[in-house]
């Protein structure tokens, strides 16, 4: 989430300065969305507060049939005026609610590929950057750690994304950030830090 709002930030200020130069669609399914936060991060990328409010939207994802809507209002949106990006935060975040235990496992998984499809099919259309964040729970069947993890969602979300950042804790505030999946960028790792502004480099 932290992540994502820095991406919120960053993708209105102008393409010279590194942004997207447009507004963004912000789809919340955790509840995590804070106004007050987003003021925090605008303040250090000197982004007005103002300018942010009016141009992040935020649309609540409360189960999974809110997906569908919202993304017809996404097309919508990018149809009338410039968006830079679409973030939803997180896309299993309501299907781990609505479909629980194994008996429901296939149903769920049939019910996120529907989901990307429709993520994929909207920023092919439109030529746009989405952001997906996810959740991630215990793997019992890792022997090798006492502390194994791995994504929520399975082949299907790790097979329909193009670009996967696996995220995990390092010392203090540091964040380490690993590409495990590109079909652009070679694997590797970087490190940082979470700050009132958001994500910013480790200072040296």
């Amino acid at each position: 989430t932290q992540l994502a709002m820095t991406l919120a930030v960053t993708s209105l200020m102008a393409q010279e300065q590194g942004g997207g130069n447009g507004a963004v669609l912000y789809l919340d399914s955790e509840n995590a969305f804070s106004d007050e936060r987003l003021a925090e991060i605008a303040d250090r990328f000197g982004v007005d507060r103002d300018l942010a409010d009016e141009n992040v939207f935020v649309h609540n994802i409360y189960n999974e049939d809110n997906f569908e809507p919202a993304f017809k209002e996404a097309k919508r949106m990018i149809a009338e005026q410039q968006v830079s990006l679409v973030i939803v935060d997180s896309v299993m975040s309501v299907l781990r609610n609505e479909y629980q235990g194994r008996g429901e496992l296939s149903a769920r998984q049939q019910k996120l590929s529907q989901i990307l499809y429709s993520i994929k099919r909207m920023a092919q259309e439109f030529n746009i950057a989405v952001v997906l964040t996810n959740q991630m729970c215990a793997d019992p069947g890792c022997t090798f750690t006492n502390d194994a993890k791995k994504a929520v969602g399975g082949h299907v979300l790790a097979h329909l994304v193009n670009l996967r950042l696996y995220l995990r804790k390092g010392r203090g505030e540091q964040r380490i950030a690993r590409i495990d999946k590109s079909c652009k960028h070679a694997l590797g790792e970087a490190t940082f830090e979470l700050s009132a502004g958001g994500i910013m480099d480790v200072a040296q």
